[in-house]
C-alpha cells in the first residue's frame, strides 16, 4: 500500500471535496462511470478530512515550537468518518485519479489504506522548523508516514510471526522491545517453508515501465508482445484452474495495462472470465487481474496455480519526479540513520524493491498455502 501523505495534498484534498463545483464534477464522473456517490457522504468525508488538515496543523505549529531532532513522532487521530467510509474515500480518490488530480487522489487513496492497516492512529515525523512558509509549501516538512503500532500494556510478550516492517521499527524506537527468533521464543527451531513445488519460468524481457519515455513497457511494439505471450500461455492452463495477472496501474496519461490485457485474453482464451469451482467449492473468474501495490497482503487468491506478472514494479534510484525515486522513499523511512543508506550500493536497493515487489505477487498464489511445511504447488511467469 501507499504508506505517504503529505500535509499539503491533504490542504489540496479539503479544497477538492468541499468545494461545490468540485463536488459537482466529483459526482458526474461518479455517474458517468456508473458509481453511485452520495453528496451528504461526501459533505461528510470532506468535514472529516478538514478536521484531519486541522489537527495536523495544530501540530506542525507545536512540532516546531519543540524543535524536534528528525526521529521525534507525534500522533494524531483519524476522524471516525474517514475510518467508517474509508472504501468511499478510496472510489472518490479513483475518481479524482482520472480527473487529472493524481497527487490529491494518491493522498486520499494513502489516507483510506493507512485507515484500513492502522487503525484511527498515525504518526507524523517532524523535521524541525521550516526555513519559510514558502520552504514548507515545497518541501512540506511534515508528513503522514505509516500507521501507529499500539499496544496495550497489559501484554507481557508480544510475538510476530511475519516479516514485518513495522516491527523493526518499533524495536528501534522502544528500547523495551526486542525480535527474536522462533528458537528463543519457542525453546525450538521453527521449520522452514520448502519451496520444492513453486516453478518459475523466467523469459528475458525488457519490462520495467519507463513512464514517457518508449523505453520497456511504454514502448507499444514490446508491451503488445509480451501481454500477448502470457495471455497465451494462459491458454494453455487447463480449464478448471484459476490464475493471476499483476500488471501496472493506469496512469492519468499512458497505457491501460488492464484494458489491453482483456483484449488479449479476449483473442487467445476466450474462455478466461468463465466461472470455476475452487478447492472450497466457491464459484470464482477462471482468470483474474490485478496492479501492483493492490496486490499486497490479500487471501481470496491461495487457490491460484499460475501466476503471470506483465511488468516488474521497478523503481528507479534517482527519477525525474523526485518524490517518486526510491531514493526519497528510502531516506525517508531511515531519517534517523540516512548515513549507513548511503553506504549501500543504489542497484542493490533496486534489485531488493523488485524482489519485495515480486514475492508479494507470488505469495497470492497456492505457494501461499502451507501443508506440513510445504508450499502449495504453484506456477509462475515472470518476464
Amino acid at each position: 500500500m501507499a504508506e505517504a501523505a503529505s500535509r499539503s495534498q491533504l490542504t489540496f484534498a479539503k479544497g477538492a471535496l468541499s468545494e461545490p463545483y468540485a463536488q459537482q464534477q466529483i459526482i458526474e464522473k461518479a455517474a458517468e462511470r456508473g458509481v453511485s456517490i452520495n453528496p451528504q457522504r461526501l459533505e461528510e468525508l470532506s468535514s472529516g478530512i478538514t478536521e484531519l488538515v486541522g489537527d495536523l496543523n495544530e501540530l506542525v505549529s507545536t512540532v516546531r515550537e519543540q524543535k524536534p531532532d528528525a526521529t521525534t513522532v507525534k500522533t494524531v487521530v483519524i476522524p471516525g468518518v474517514i475510518s467508517e467510509h474509508a472504501d468511499q474515500l478510496k472510489t472518490i480518490a479513483g475518481l479524482l485519479d482520472d480527473m487529472d488530480n493524481g497527487g490529491i487522489a494518491t493522498a486520499l487513496e494513502s489516507l483510506s489504506d493507512m485507515t484500513k492497516a492502522g487503525g484511527l492512529q498515525v504518526s507524523v515525523l517532524g523535521s524541525g522548523p521550516a526555513a519559510s512558509d514558502q520552504d514548507d509549501k515545497t518541501g512540506d516538512r511534515i508528513h503522514i508516514i505509516r500507521p501507529k503500532v499500539v499496544i496495550s500494556d497489559r501484554i507481557t510478550r508480544l510475538v510476530v510471526l511475519d516479516a514485518n516492517y513495522e516491527a523493526s521499527l518499533l524495536a528501534q524506537m522502544d528500547p523495551t522491545v526486542r525480535l527474536a527468533t522462533g528458537a528463543e521464543v519457542f525453546g525450538r527451531a521453527l521449520q522452514p517453508k520448502v519451496y520444492d513445488h513453486l516453478s518459475i519460468r523466467w523469459y528475458a524481457d525488457a519490462s520495467g515501465r519507463r513512464h514517457g519515455e518508449n523505453q520497456g513497457l511504454d514502448n507499444r511494439r514490446i508491451r503488445r508482445r509480451i501481454i500477448t505471450e502470457q495471455a497465451q500461455r494462459a491458454a494453455l492452463v487447463p480449464p478448471d484452474e484459476r490464475c493471476l495477472f499483476v500488471t501496472f496501474r493506469k496512469r492519468a496519461t499512458g497505457p491501460d495495462f488492464t484494458a489491453e490485457i482483456v483484449d488479449a485474453l479476449n483473442t487467445y482464451c476466450p474462455s478466461w472470465s468463465q466461472q470455476v469451482v475452487t478447492p472450497d467449492g466457491e464459484l470464482k473468474p477462471r482468470i483474474e487481474i490485478l496492479t501492483w501495490g493492490a496486490h499486497e497482503g490479500l487471501n481470496e487468491f491461495s487457490d491460484v496455480g499460475h501466476v503471470f506478472v506483465i511488468g516488474v514494479m521497478r523503481r528507479g534510484w534517482v527519477t525525474k519526479d523526485a518524490k517518486a525515486s526510491l531514493r526519497s522513499d528510502v531516506f525517508a523511512r531511515r531519517r534517523g540513520d540516512q548515513q549507513s543508506i548511503k553506504e549501500v550500493d543504489p542497484n542493490v536497493l533496486i534489485t531488493n524493491q523488485v524482489a519485495g515487489a515480486l514475492i508479494q505477487a507470488l505469495g497470492r498464489g497456492r505457494m501461499r498455502q502451507t501443508i506440513n511445511g510445504q508450499a502449495g504447488q504453484m506456477v509462475a511467469h515472470i518476464p
